[in-house]
């Protein structure tokens, strides 16, 4: 009897709340319904000691993360700022699991380890590259070109591959979630948040090619030249992250008292919109201080993110660059209008 093709998904972490993490998720899902594959995961920012979250999913999880309390390892995890993309326990993984397939679909600096592996020979290559830009390095082309097959997350990047020369089998963009629906009664669905107007919103990671300085500052100058005091801004991401200093800009601005965002309570767990209120903030349900900004870490399921969309009347992507941006299809399947900058990924999917 013939064994199981063993496939490896290398990314992030299948449950964390980023556009990779989703993607992940979802695709593990689908592979591991089947039944068909011997499955497991590669999670680069997976801390197996300290995030129980691994332990109920159907396939097998290998941790890139050291342990914490194990200082030789973790002085050679911070040795090499690119072991923290899953170079430090990748190869480990791969004695364990003795992979036939390796899929991939991150950025190239976090993918590079796959295809520079000593043990590279003995597994097939399936990457999928989220272009965000053009023109692409040549170090990120030869690497491209070293996969046994790739795709693209949308037709834009099919196209940016093939006119370098390289054979695309075709894109693989992500979709919504069966729960991402529109609710019909959006005001009654304001109402029971405590909200109404009219709401424009961006749900992106805060990072630096994510544009909330020009989105703030346009904002502003639509509530002064508009006059309304019943529109409002709903930023659907961290104060505190590797990107902008969003309270700087609330005051910078002046548009404190009309931009909401996303609080989430670790003790009773409930996520409601709010206004900023700091980095640490009293829950509006539970009372204790636990309530931070959603981030990529601490996020909501995707049955409150669909509600989340339903708030919004308008829902923009606003970037330098997209591989894919997932929320303009989330928005979209919400009924939600979507624009975004018409530039790499986001010219496609809006179009479309």
């Amino acid at each position: 009897m013939s064994r199981k093709l063993r496939i490896m998904v290398c990314s992030e972490f299948s449950q964390l709340h980023s556009g990779y993490g989703v993607y992940t998720n979802n695709l593990l899902r689908c592979l591991s319904a089947t039944g068909k594959y011997d499955l497991c995961e590669f999670a680069a920012y997976l801390d197996k000691d300290r995030d129980p979250r691994w332990r109920n999913l159907p396939w097998a999880t290998f941790g890139n993360m050291p342990h914490f309390n194990d200082k030789h390892e973790c002085d050679l995890y911070n040795s090499d700022p690119v072991n923290q993309f899953g170079r430090f326990k990748f190869e480990r993984a791969c004695l364990e699991f003795l992979p036939d397939c390796c899929i991939n679909f991150c950025d190239p600096w976090m993918s590079k380890h796959i295809f520079e592996s000593s043990y590279k020979p003995f597994y097939y290559i399936g990457y999928m590259a989220p272009l965000d830009g053009k023109p692409q390095s040549v170090d990120w082309l030869d690497m491209y070109k070293q996969a046994d097959m790739m795709l693209a997350y949308n037709d834009w990047s099919k196209d940016l591959l093939e006119s370098y020369g390289i054979k695309c089998q075709g894109s693989a963009p992500g979709i919504a979630s069966p729960c991402f629906q529109p609710i019909q009664d959006k005001e009654s669905h304001k109402k029971s948040f405590g909200l109404s107007g009219t709401i424009i919103g961006m749900v992106a990671r805060n990072q630096a090619r994510k544009l909330f300085p020009a989105l703030l500052e346009s904002f502003k100058r639509v509530l002064q030249i508009s006059g309304r005091k019943d529109l409002y801004l709903y930023l659907h991401t961290s104060n505190r992250d590797i990107g902008w200093d969003l309270p700087s800009l609330l005051n910078e601005h002046g548009v404190s008292s009309n931009v909401l965002f996303t609080y989430v309570c670790k003790a009773c767990s409930s996520a409601y919109p709010t206004l900023f209120s700091d980095e640490n903030s009293h829950c509006l349900h539970c009372g204790q201080p636990t309530a931070n900004a959603s981030n990529v870490q601490v996020g909501v399921p995707e049955e409150v993110l669909a509600k989340i969309y339903n708030l919004m009347d308008l829902h923009i992507q606003y970037s330098s660059s997209e591989g894919q941006g997932f929320p303009t299809v989330e928005a979209a399947a919400c009924g939600v209008p979507v624009w975004g900058t018409d530039y790499s990924a986001s010219s496609d999917l809006v179009r479309k």
